[in-house]
Formats: structure tokens, C-alpha cells, sequence
């Protein structure tokens, strides 16, 4: 079984080189530069990909890539959505789900093994990327998704983010309860809902235009 219309090129038999390609190969959007900003939380497995989607833009010459954490238990809780939507699914729904990460995966072309900690509290990672050099972040972003989404880590926990920090955890971790920090991912959050998100991956094209969910940035590329 295959559920939605925008599984069809799943049912067509496109390869994960073909739909990489699209990502990749999408025709400039304009003469202008134009910008994406990512939404994003380690939460969900929808994010990890489009992480990888978002990796393959970022040296196009016609688009600003901005990339952005949110804290979604936060968000959730803010708009009245449950903590874990998937846990709320029928049964049917919930095992099909499972099923179609597992393909969605192989058209990213990433490792995936859903998490036996699921859901995982991420205001630690997240604080821990706030807290990291810009020069720094992307890998540690990498690194965290492919952590909790391929090899079953807990990425809240102390001894796995030490690892995932490496050099940088001496300084990083120390600032994990600064007011400062804490603060930035409160209002990152609070900002994304007053855009509208209400989930992960969540894009806003131009500063004006929401997309939601990684399967829509090909919409995005297209505006």
C-alpha cells in the first residue's frame, strides 16, 4: 500500500537517484537570490530528511539557506497538538507510517531505524546547537539526526551528546543552562508559531510563504 498523492512517484518506481536529482537538478528560481529558512526539531524523523534535502541546496547560488531550530514539545504544547501525533493514529495508520519512513529513507538515501526512545526530549541537543559556532553547527545537525533516526541513540542523554560534541563539549555542554541560550530557543520557537508552523520540517520561502513537511520543499524550489 502506498497512502497519498504525493507517494505517487513511490508507486512509479522512481529511484532514489531520480528523486535526489529533483533536489538537486531543480532549475534556478529566479535572476534573484531568494531565501529558505529550515524548521526544524531532532524529534522528527520527517525533519531528518529533509536535513538531507536541505544539505544538497546549500552551495546553489540562487538561494540563501537559513536554517532554524524549534523546540516542538513547545510548540505542541502551545497550539494544543499531542505530544506525539504518530502514537495517536489508528492502528492501521500508525503501522502504515512506519512503512513509509522506511521508503522515504531509502529515497533519501539514509540510514533509518526508528528510535526505541521515541519521543525524545531534544532541549539539550537544540540548546547544544544554539550554543555551537555557526561553522560548527551543520555538522553537529548531521551527526544528532543520524544519531537518534539510524544508530538508536538517546540524544538526551549527557554521555551521547559529549560524544556527538567532541572537542566542542568542554565549552558547549557548561552552556546548555545559560538564561541566554535557554532564551533564544524559547523565542526561535515562539517566532516559528507566530509564522504559523504548527510541525517539522517546516519552510518559509522569502520570509513570507510556509511549506510544510519535507515533501513540499520541491513545491518551495518551484515558486
Amino acid at each position: 500500500l502506498f497512502f497519498g498523492q504525493d507517494r505517487m512517484h513511490l508507486v512509479a518506481g522512481l529511484s532514489q537517484e531520480d528523486y535526489l536529482e529533483r533536489i538537486v537538478k531543480a532549475p534556478p528560481i529566479e535572476a534573484r537570490r531568494r531565501s529558505i529558512e529550515f524548521f526544524f526539531d531532532f524529534s522528527s524523523p520527517y525533519g531528518y530528511f529533509a536535513n538531507r534535502h536541505i544539505s544538497l541546496l546549500e552551495n546553489r547560488s540562487d538561494l540563501e539557506i537559513k536554517v532554524r531550530p524549534l523546540f516542538l514539545g513547545g510548540l505542541f504544547r502551545s497550539i494544543g497538538q499531542v505530544d506525539a501525533p504518530i502514537l495517536a493514529f489508528s492502528e492501521a495508520k500508525r503501522q502504515h507510517t512506519f512503512v513509509d519512513l522506511d521508503r522515504l529513507a531509502k529515497e533519501a538515501d539514509l540510514a533509518f531505524a526508528f528510535p526505541t526512545n521515541f519521543p525524545v526530549v531534544t532541549v539539550k541537543a537544540l540548546r547544544a546547537y544554539l550554543a555551537l559556532a555557526e561553522n560548527k553547527r551543520r555538522a553537529f545537525r548531521d551527526a544528532t539526526f543520524r544519531a537518534y533516526w539510524a544508530e538508536n541513540r538517546d540524544i538526551s542523554n549527557d554521555a551521547v551528546l559529549t560524544d556527538l560534541l567532541g572537542e566542542e563539549a568542554a565549552t558547549v555542554l557548561p552552556r546548555l543552562a545559560d538564561p541566554a541560550i535557554k532564551e533564544e530557543l524559547v523565542v526561535a520557537t515562539k517566532r516559528a508559531e507566530e509564522l504559523g508552523a504548527f510541525g517539522v520540517p517546516t519552510f518559509l520561502l522569502d520570509g513570507r510563504e510556509l511549506f510544510w513537511g519535507q515533501d513540499r520543499l520541491v513545491l518551495a524550489l518551484r515558486e
